[in-house]
């Protein structure tokens, strides 16, 4: 992939509309370049060689080594950047994102002290709660909200990457990824959600945390 900010990547107009031989294009890495950056040679019906200087004096790659080069192009491409989280090294530390593990119930219980018409039952998916809330506008008086694993939970959520560090899916549920999406919903402040759970502590694994809290926080 070439750097399209390269003036060598960017085709020259003059080349293209001129009715003199003015560059011709490299066989190797296809650029449309002027004359001088090929070498002369005179068995060339124009006089040049079909490879531009920089393809000439580039060292030949093994298989495996040209692999990698695309590999690691291709991971380092605009592309892949913008598919990639901002956080994306919180989001990877999993060390850290264990953080203080909770029981699935206890962190429930806890929750429903600040809203009580927090309710949870058995999900379609066996090893989960469903969590509802009760909501007269709703036909059935409740209001799905999200589900929590059964069983210990992480702190923070932990998450599965592709070879290129895109996430795919949440491998492990944390308990504060449902305490802040009530946080952001304004079912609970963040005054009583600190009294209750503790502060998060200020380090890389909670940025992703911190960082959609202070958002949230100064948009008002």
């Amino acid at each position: 992939m070439h750097d399209l900010n390269d003036s060598r990547n960017q085709v020259d107009k003059n080349i293209l509309e001129s009715s003199e031989l003015l560059g011709r294009e490299c066989c190797t890495c296809s650029r449309i370049l002027p004359l001088k950056h090929f070498r002369a040679d005179h068995t060339n019906r124009d006089g040049r060689t079909e490879r531009c200087h920089e393809c000439e004096s580039t060292p030949w790659l093994s298989i495996d080594e040209n692999t990698a080069r695309l590999r690691e192009q291709n991971y380092n491409s605009e592309a892949l950047k913008r598919q990639r989280p901002p956080w994306i090294d919180s989001m990877k530390c999993d060390i850290g994102r264990i953080g203080r593990v909770m029981d699935s119930l206890s962190f429930l219980n806890k929750l429903k002290t600040l809203i009580p018409g927090l309710h949870w039952l058995s999900g379609n998916v066996a090893g989960d709660f469903s969590v509802y809330i009760r909501d007269s506008r709703e036909e059935s008086g409740m209001r799905y909200l999200w589900y929590v694993p059964q069983g210990t939970l992480p702190e923070f959520s932990l998450h599965e990457f592709d070879s290129r560090d895109v996430p795919i899916k949440e491998n492990m549920r944390g308990w504060r990824t449902p305490l802040l999406r009530c946080l952001l919903s304004e079912m609970v402040t963040e005054h009583d959600a600190n009294r209750v759970f503790g502060r998060p502590s200020e380090n890389l694994a909670s940025q992703v945390y911190r960082t959609r809290l202070f958002n949230h926080r100064n948009k008002k």
